[in-house]
């Protein structure tokens, strides 16, 4: 199953900082075959990331631990995806 998770404007601005940290997390979970697909919006701030869990808990519970979520930077939406 997988899970989209839409990254939306925080509060906080992200600082360059924040960004590798963010960055460096998604290359873990890549590493362990948990993301499929991310990247930022070009025509707003925020972006989309592809989770390949089962669970939504676990999806939650990995967009949570996120830095640039924990930092306020950026809010999200997280929503179960029926790919086809």
């Amino acid at each position: 199953m997988k899970h989209a998770v839409l990254l939306l404007e925080g509060k906080e601005t992200a600082s360059e900082d924040t960004v590798a940290k963010h960055r460096e997390y998604l290359a873990g979970l890549r590493g362990k075959g948990l993301l499929e697909a991310s990247g930022p919006f070009r025509n707003t701030v925020g972006g989309l990331l592809i989770y390949n869990v089962e669970e939504f808990d676990k999806a939650y519970e990995i967009i949570s631990n996120d830095p640039i979520v924990t930092s306020g930077c950026r809010t999200f939406e997280l929503y179960t995806w029926a790919n086809n």
